[in-house]
């Protein structure tokens, strides 16, 4: 009995620092994986922030020529849809239910045809329209304007407020279940519609399944899927 004394003594000084090893090689690992987490979200904070900077300034840099028409797909050419009243189409004497041929002597058979034209017209020039009412053909001249993008400031200020949510409660709560997976989700929210859309409007043209503005850039006036 007094041999198995001190032999028990000894497996206990060995089993005491082993589990003091495995918990502070746990907690290094976590302390880790918070480092590492903490400046993935910075990095990826800073970039969608200079991105965003980058959009705005690219937006307001280039005008986005508008025509005041939804133009939708029907037996192979756009037809206008909507008008905007007293919009440039309306002035220039478009109706609804007129299909578009050519814009300028060029011929367009989809929305997304009609905004390159006006893409290559430019804002304030006069595009030649001939059109097909009923089985009348016609010509007219609409004078392009700039796009409203008031719009997109409004989905800046709800990106930002986003952003901030995702920030406070980050902050707030670090160390909380789903804190991190919920500014993620906050950092995604804010700056993929309002400035994705933007640069992609500015430096594309668009495809739409529905009713679509020619100038092709997303707005509440109409819907867009790819631009």
């Amino acid at each position: 009995m007094k041999l198995l004394i001190p032999e028990r003594r000894r497996l206990s000084d060995h089993v005491v620092p082993a589990t003091i090893l495995v918990r502070e090689s746990r907690t290094m690992n976590r302390e880790f994986e918070a480092r590492f987490t903490a400046i993935l979200l910075a990095l990826l904070t800073v970039a969608a922030v200079l991105f965003a900077g980058f959009n705005y300034k690219i937006e307001h840099q280039s005008a986005i020529p508008d025509d005041g028409a939804w133009w939708m797909e029907r037996n192979g050419h756009p037809v206008a849809d909507r008008l905007e009243p007293n919009g440039p189409a309306e002035r220039a004497g478009i109706r609804r239910g007129d299909a578009v041929v050519s814009i300028n002597g060029r011929a367009v058979d989809s929305a997304a045809a009609v905004t390159r034209q006006l893409y290559d017209s430019g804002v304030w020039s006069k595009a030649t329209y001939s059109l097909i009412r009923g089985s009348v053909p016609l010509d007219v001249e609409v004078v392009l304007v700039p796009a409203e993008r008031s719009m997109n400031d409004w989905l800046r200020l709800i990106a930002l407020i986003y952003l901030g949510i995702g920030l406070y409660v980050l902050l707030r709560r670090w160390t909380a279940v789903g804190s991190t997976h919920f500014y993620i989700f906050c950092l995604v929210s804010s700056f993929s519609t309002p400035y994705t859309t933007s640069v992609n409007s500015t430096l594309s043209t668009g495809v739409s399944s529905g009713p679509m503005r020619s100038r092709g850039c997303c707005s509440r006036r109409y819907s867009c899927t790819s631009y």
